[in-house]
């Protein structure tokens, strides 16, 4: 039985995930591409290599005929590469990334110039999302989110707690040139804000501004976080924010802080097995160094407090 290490690899992957999905997220390539790889083999071989099943895949007799001759390949293949020079410890491959619209904006982004150049064959892949099912549903490796309260939340996820987020009120300098600078909760009754009309990870902050600020003053809602960042940067009115976000946010200034008891956590979540997968586990570590370091820009009271 000949065949090339490329095929395998596929095959493997499928045998030790016991999913294609799964074998994707390892491989760093599509669900599609794995189906496709698996089939291709399948028929030049002329046998089936799995039982498909809810389960998942389990190996026919000529699948582990052809494991046998699999492992010894990627046997060969790892003492080629140590002959090579090549480390088998560095990491490689794309990760899928899956986050809100502010943290793709502002926190992603601010690290990933540091990440790549300190890992530059990990590439990653920005898809804004909402939903953590969306991890398995889009083929995402790592879910960023911040969750004020986890216990229901994806339960069958792995979680990394990154660092709290506080909260803050912003306007544009153009806004407060014009309607002056309100200092507290109870000035806002005289000036306009917008406000995210539902996002989930702070939906505690969300209906605090609701208790607080007279419906007539909220001049304008949205479900898009951008929109409500972008109607701020234009003078629209005031708006509460990730206190990150709105200070690395081009032409806002801060106002005044949110209560600490409207702090929330972000957190990184992941199925159990693809967090063990080099590259990812990379990042994982990369991102909680770095955003524990930037205590100070993400929750200021707590980093004195430290």
């Amino acid at each position: 039985m000949k065949e090339n290490w490329d095929d395998l690899r596929y095959f493997l992957a499928v045998h030790r995930q016991r999913l294609p999905a799964r074998a994707a997220l390892e491989l760093g390539v599509s669900y599609m591409t794995v189906l496709r790889r698996l089939e291709t083999l399948e028929t030049r071989l002329g046998v089936p290599l799995f039982n498909r099943s809810s389960q998942g895949y389990e190996l026919t007799h000529d699948g582990r005929e052809l494991l046998k001759v699999a492992e010894r390949m990627e046997m060969s293949m790892r003492g080629i590469n140590v002959r090579l020079g090549q480390c088998e410890g560095e990491v490689s491959g794309l990760v899928r990334v899956a986050c809100g619209e502010g943290l793709g904006l502002s926190l992603i982004a601010r690290y990933l110039p540091e990440f790549t150049e300190t890992y530059p064959d990990i590439q990653i892949e920005l898809n804004v999302t909402q939903f953590p099912s969306d991890i398995e549903e889009r083929g995402s490796h790592v879910y960023f989110r911040p969750i004020q309260e986890l216990s229901t939340t994806a339960p069958r996820l792995i979680r990394h707690e990154l660092s709290p987020i506080d909260f803050a009120f912003f306007a544009s300098t153009d806004y407060v040139g014009r309607m002056g600078k309100p200092a507290s909760v109870e000035d806002l009754a005289s000036h306009k804000v917008v406000n995210v009309s539902d996002i989930g990870f702070y939906v505690n902050a969300l209906e605090w501004v609701d208790r607080k600020v007279p419906p007539e003053s909220v001049i304008m809602r949205s479900y898009s976080y951008a929109a409500v960042i972008r109607a701020c940067q234009m003078g629209v009115g005031a708006a509460v924010l990730p206190r990150f976000v709105g200070l690395e946010t081009a032409g806002l200034e801060h106002l005044f802080a949110l209560p600490d008891s409207m702090r929330t956590t972000l957190w990184a979540l992941a199925l159990p097995d693809v967090a063990e997968i080099p590259r990812v586990r990379t990042l994982l570590t990369f991102l909680t160094t770095r955003t524990r370091q930037d205590l100070n820009l993400f929750a200021p009271s707590l980093a004195e407090q430290g």
